[in-house]
């Protein structure tokens, strides 16, 4: 019965690690995604603000 437990705490151990080497992966793949996110982002917001500015400029004249 002993040898039993020893084998399914092991089992176990195995499933865990490979649980925690999944999540590593789908986070280092989620930080791949942000990044990418990050710089379509940047242009985006820089587009924007020289549209408004220029928007703000004309109503003010």
């Amino acid at each position: 019965m002993k040898k039993f437990a020893i084998i399914l705490s092991f089992i176990s151990l195995l499933i865990a690690c490979g649980d925690i080497n999944n999540i590593n992966e789908k986070q280092t793949e989620f930080e791949n995604y942000s990044n990418k996110i990050e710089k379509v982002k940047l242009p985006l917001e820089t587009n924007c603000n020289k549209n408004l500015s220029s928007y703000q400029y004309s109503i003010s004249d």
